[in-house]
């Protein structure tokens, strides 16, 4: 038997790698489709459009299509991204734009939300906007996910003290008193907040 120690993690070269995924997948993109459009904000893709850069058979074909071949862009995986809505209550495919003289819609909107281990990515989402006409083609895909680096989930997960985070809110903000159902949700920050992902609690409180 030989012992050792494991190899110390590097960050930096983690980082590294997680970039030139990012890179190499968007080089894809551009070099099949060469008027796609990209707009970032910072080190973060939140808007890809073109005339078209993805086909199926299907709105929902289209939009898995892409999410198989291209979620490196965004610095995910496509096992992380749930065909799901993250608002309550929505389906995962929502149809736009009626046209009058025919009586169809000209778009379906597809919804993926990034999960891990089915615990949703607070506020982060994947939107596929596909023209509903032959070849079903993508011309729009608005991301808020979040590049999570190596955080990864214990395969078992103590259930969260609820009870506690409502208490701390009601002594920072004692004039609240109704609660919803607290859900669990990985917290990575928001548009205007960048943090380390962590488990978190999630509920509304009202006056």
């Amino acid at each position: 038997m030989v012992a050792g120690s494991a190899p110390a993690y590097d960050a930096d070269a983690a980082l590294q790698k997680r970039t030139e995924r990012r890179q190499g997948a968007l080089t894809r993109l551009v070099n099949q489709y060469s008027q796609v459009r990209v707009f970032d904000e910072g080190s973060r893709i939140k808007k890809i459009y073109g005339p078209a850069f993805g086909f199926g058979v299907s709105a929902e074909d289209t939009a898995r299509q892409f999410r198989d071949n291209y979620s490196a862009v965004f610095g995910v995986s496509p096992s992380s991204l749930d065909p799901s809505a993250p608002m309550e209550g929505v389906t995962p495919t929502i149809p736009l734009m009626i046209d009058r003289q025919t009586g169809q819609y000209k778009f379906t909107l597809v919804y993926y939300t990034q999960k891990i281990n089915n615990i949703p990515v607070y506020r982060s989402d994947l939107r596929s906007l596909v023209r509903n006409e032959p070849g079903f083609p993508l011309v729009s895909a608005t991301s808020s996910l979040r590049d999570l680096g190596e955080f990864a989930l214990p395969a078992a997960i103590a259930e969260p003290r609820a009870a506690d985070a409502v208490a701390a809110a009601q002594a920072i903000f004692p004039v609240l008193k109704k609660f919803s159902k607290p859900k669990r949700v990985i917290w990575a920050g928001t548009e205007e907040i960048e943090s380390e992902p962590v488990l978190a609690i999630q509920f509304i409180g009202e006056t």
